[in-house]
């Protein structure tokens, strides 16, 4: 659960983590990942795209699956530049 402006997320255990498709070694995986988003991210934002509907449009059409697997929503979108802000 995340308590609004606060970002905090559970630790999920190794039954959650397996659950959600998570393997041994991903962390380092995660990194690269949270990593390469963000180059894409800002490569949209470079293009004119700054709302953050228009982001999670292009991040969708672009074929880049949500960390769930999904279609981008807003809030998506806003938790990731805010972990970025963070991070």
């Amino acid at each position: 659960m995340q308590h609004e402006g606060v970002g905090i997320e559970p630790e999920l255990g190794d039954e959650e983590r397996h659950a959600l498709g998570h393997q041994p070694g991903d962390e380092a995986t995660s990194r690269e990942s949270r990593s390469s988003l963000a180059t894409m991210i800002r490569a949209i934002e470079a293009a004119g795209i700054v709302s953050l509907l228009g982001i999670a449009a292009a991040l969708d059409a672009r074929g880049i699956p949500s960390a769930r697997g999904g279609r981008w929503q807003v809030s998506n979108v806003r938790n990731v530049l805010r972990r970025q802000v963070a991070g």
